[in-house]
């Protein structure tokens, strides 16, 4: 049960940040104000996420450059945020069923919801793939974190500490961190060019 709870908070904490890059590279966007009803455009209208740039995803998959959408990154990352963190003060609490279902119910079920008001292409079905595996994963995380014991022992934050701020862990991390961004620091869907050119006026 504690590694049950410490994965479902640690995922909630991670696809927090994760949400962040979706924003910087403009996919996972929701959709634009316009289409929605009055009411609910004027709610999103008072913090809609706007993409500038034709690089964006949101810009060369849709053509939704430069218009007010509904903020789903931004508000993905609040929620698993808030759950992440509710979840880690229950972990050290020693509370670890309630630390696996505060972060697991809450990131799954805002997946399921949330998918109704994205406009990035998810499938050409109704309920999209992303729901289905939502929804499985809820009731499976449900009847698991009820029906495991839920012993454990009592969270040592200094061990802990300890234990990732040691050279082999500091060392493999970073291994680790320059591994991933050579392989996904480079765009394969954008590209660059620089070049130079000679002012005559000033030869």
């Amino acid at each position: 049960m504690p590694m049950l709870a410490a994965s479902a908070l640690v995922y909630a904490l991670s696809e927090a940040i994760g949400r962040l890059a979706c924003i910087s590279f403009g996919c996972c966007y929701g959709k634009p104000l316009r289409e929605l009803n009055p009411r609910l455009a004027r709610v999103f209208g008072y913090f809609p996420l706007v993409f500038h740039g034709s690089t964006k995803k949101v810009a060369y998959a849709s053509g939704l450059a430069e218009e007010p959408l509904i903020p789903v990154q931004t508000i993905t990352s609040a929620v698993f945020t808030t759950a992440g963190l509710i979840g880690l003060g229950l972990f050290f609490a020693g509370h670890w069923r309630l630390a696996g279902f505060v972060p697991a119910l809450s990131t799954w079920g805002w997946r399921a919801l949330s998918e109704c008001l994205r406009a990035d292409h998810r499938g050409d079905s109704r309920i999209s793939v992303y729901q289905v595996m939502a929804l499985i994963a809820m009731g499976y995380l449900a009847v698991m974190l009820t029906l495991l014991p839920s012993d454990g022992p009592t969270p040592n934050l200094a061990a802990g500490l300890a234990a990732v701020t040691s050279a082999g862990s500091i060392v493999t991390l970073e291994a680790l961190w320059v591994v991933l961004f050579l392989y996904y620091g480079r765009s394969r869907v954008t590209s660059s060019v620089v070049s130079f050119h000679v002012i005559a006026e000033r030869v």
